[in-house]
């Protein structure tokens, strides 16, 4: 889902979640994962470029 000016998009039927704790932390643990996978790639290829 693609909306202009948002980081993250959230399908119309999870509207009613947004402020349950258990929804929250979910979302918080993606974020989190996504972020630690894109870093290691990120690490990993510079390994194998030789930047580092």
């Amino acid at each position: 889902m693609k909306k202009d000016g948002a980081a993250i998009g959230l399908r119309e039927e999870l509207r009613p979640l947004i402020d349950n704790p258990v929804m929250v932390c979910q979302m918080k643990d993606v974020i989190d994962y996504r972020a630690m996978d894109y870093y290691q790639r990120r690490y990993r290829q510079s390994q194998e470029d030789g930047e580092l």
